[in-house]
């Protein structure tokens, strides 16, 4: 693909676009298959992909950046929303980051999203750690609240998909160990992906919302004193196989073939 402005970090990030998207994560596995069988028409279904691909990206990015999906415009607010904050927050609490020196290619990957969402992180920024070699400026958690859980008897309703790279359901797990009082549910939902509330992300065979959708309003119509799992039930089959029709159209537009696996 040279000339095509394709590189491995660039892959990393549509897969990573696309494992996000129920129906996109369907053309995952069967584009490694081309990579690695690299015959003459794979190579030219690639760059099918990869053009396709870009175009998918740059609407995924404006997607996020759509004002009705954003807290709407206060001090606090912008707080809350600030995507550099929530890195510091994640990188000083939740992983070990802040103990290797930070590389060119490290800090890119780790900032990439932010700085596509949020427009705050330069690649000044970005060169100037990395050749100072110096790693993200993190601080010291509060030991009295670090990794621990709030002890509230409260209703809660937390939900995951099964599928989700972002929020994975091994999380949930340590989750229920805290909150298993009375009303307070945690639900793995199977196959779906990231923000299951959304449209398309956990589809039902019977059409209408979606299962985490119908989920989370059942349990704030009871205040929080019911909750109806039956949608799970319904939930549609991931189309791995490339069968159904939406699949099909997505390998066309994808590579040129409705043929998922050709």
């Amino acid at each position: 693909l040279k000339g095509e402005n394709a590189t491995v970090i660039s892959f990393q990030i549509q897969f990573g676009i696309m494992i996000e998207d129920p129906v996109h994560r369907l053309a995952i596995a069967p584009l490694v298959k081309r990579f690695l069988r690299c015959n003459d028409q794979d190579v030219a279904q690639l760059k099918i992909f990869w053009q396709s691909a870009v175009v998918f990206g740059e609407q995924e990015v404006q997607r996020v950046r759509i004002p009705s999906l954003r807290l709407p415009a206060s001090p606090l607010n912008n707080l809350i929303d600030d995507f550099i904050l929530g890195f510091h927050i994640g990188q000083s609490e939740l992983r070990d980051f802040h103990a290797q020196g930070v590389q060119q290619t490290t800090i890119r990957e780790q900032l990439l999203s932010f700085a596509v969402q949020a427009k705050q992180i330069s690649e000044v920024l970005m060169s100037e750690l990395a050749q100072a070699g110096s790693p993200w400026p993190t601080y010291k958690p509060d030991p009295s609240l670090y990794s621990k859980f709030p002890n509230t008897s409260i209703p809660i309703l937390a939900m995951t998909g099964t599928m989700d790279p972002q929020t994975p359901s091994n999380w949930l797990l340590r989750t229920s160990r805290v909150y298993n009082r009375l009303n307070q549910h945690i639900v793995h939902i199977p196959s779906a992906v990231h923000a299951s509330t959304f449209p398309g992300r956990s589809t039902l065979r019977s059409g209408g919302p979606e299962c985490g959708t119908r989920m989370a309003a059942s349990f704030f119509e009871s205040n929080g004193n019911a909750l109806d799992q039956s949608c799970i039930q319904d939930l549609i089959p991931v189309d791995y196989a490339g069968q159904r029709n939406e699949t099909k159209l997505l390998s066309e537009a994808l590579f040129g073939t409705p043929d998922l696996w050709a």
